[in-house]
């Protein structure tokens, strides 16, 4: 299926938020890697790649697709609640404003989006088959 064509609203809109999600979790690595801290890179990078992948085969591939950016989300919310306690117990303060956008509300919506998009919408019951006539 072409990119954009055919997609549902919640269908772009879950495409959006991973590629800047993507994007951000990139940025997050390298500058990880820039201030020396090559281990810090290990989890943006393949949650970057995997999400990267995801996107690029939601279509062709949707249910590999769905199951690893979920895997990917979910890998994201684990490691934001280590990061937002260990801010709390060793720094006595919580995470930055786009710390808990990126690595928190991102997941969340992308998640809720995620299920919004593969339940199919409601039909109309039929006249017809409600009443019993033909």
């Amino acid at each position: 299926m072409p990119e954009g064509k055919g997609m549902t609203s919640h269908q772009l809109l879950l495409r959006i938020i991973l590629i800047v999600q993507a994007t951000l979790l990139g940025v997050s690595g390298l500058e990880s890697l820039v201030l020396g801290n090559p281990l810090a890179l290990l989890i943006p990078g393949l949650a970057t790649v995997g999400l990267m992948l995801a996107i690029r085969r939601i279509d062709w591939i949707p249910t590999w697709s769905r199951r690893r950016i979920r895997i990917v989300e979910w890998m994201i919310l684990v490691t934001a609640a280590i990061n937002l306690l260990l801010a709390v117990f060793m720094n006595q303060r919580l995470l930055e404003p786009v710390v808990i956008a990126t690595q928190v509300i991102a997941p969340i919506a992308v998640l809720r989006l995620l299920k919004l998009s593969i339940t199919p919408p409601a039909l109309p019951a039929r006249k017809d088959l409600v009443h019993g006539s033909r």
